[in-house]
């Protein structure tokens, strides 16, 4: 996302810092490699008029972990 939007979307959200590093495809990653099954992702919009963008600018990512077989 460049600078300028991610300094605009601070400023609408009063909100100090947001990690705009991390992508859904490696936290998806991340979820995997510990073993947790994904349920269900949620896209969380902080501010109503940010459902015009195309993206959510946060998500919440239900997983169960999954049992390891012995």
């Amino acid at each position: 996302m460049p600078k300028r939007v991610q300094s605009k979307i601070l400023r609408m959200m009063n909100y100090a810092y947001i990690n705009f590093d991390v992508t859904v495809k490696n936290a998806l990653l991340m979820l995997q490699k510990s073993g947790f099954e994904l349920r269900e992702i949620v896209k969380v919009y902080h501010l109503g008029v940010m459902k015009l963008l195309p993206l959510a600018p946060a998500y919440i990512f239900i997983a169960r972990k999954v049992r390891q077989k012995s």
